[in-house]
């Protein structure tokens, strides 16, 4: 599985930045594994609404897709907003590939397997992904790519045909 999460390359709609341009002027040790605890207010780095919630704009679980498709990536009860600030009630999303929901407070790897949206794009074109079952997980994470849990995650399965 993760072969076909390296294999993956995507476009993000409006967005033709390299990942090193996406991240340009971004403080990347925000979410290098630094403890975050040391922040004055805590309810900006991980308390969320309790009626937030995300959701593929178009993907139901199971469903059949052919590529390339276009990924429509939602929040409802919170603000999609680029990384790099640390607001209540605000952040932004991240595609895990074959894989589940990152623990609350855990940063999200920047690799094949996590694609980030730290501009703050809510769409996205899958290009290539291997036919076969795959499980697709939109997290939603902080400014600082600190993933708020499960609560603000969700994962179908789709089959590529």
């Amino acid at each position: 599985m993760l072969l076909a999460a390296a294999a993956l390359s995507f476009t993000v709609a409006c967005n033709n930045a390299t990942e090193e341009e996406s991240h340009e002027g971004h403080d990347h040790s925000m979410h290098e594994g630094h403890d975050m605890g040391a922040m004055d207010n805590d309810s900006l780095v991980l308390n969320y609404p309790d009626t937030a919630r995300v959701f593929f704009g178009n993907l139901t679980d199971g469903q059949e897709i052919t590529l390339p498709f276009l990924l429509q990536m939602g929040v409802s009860g919170m603000e999609v907003e680029p990384a790099g600030q640390l607001n209540y009630g605000k952040g932004h999303h991240h595609l895990i590939i074959d894989g589940g929901a990152k623990e609350k407070g855990m940063s999200v790897p920047f690799d094949a397997q996590h694609l980030h949206f730290g501009k703050g794009q809510t769409e996205m074109t899958l290009d290539s992904l291997a036919k076969g079952e795959h499980t697709l997980t939109l997290q939603f994470a902080n400014g600082a790519h600190l993933s708020y849990g499960e609560g603000l995650s969700t994962t179908v399965k789709v089959v590529v045909k």
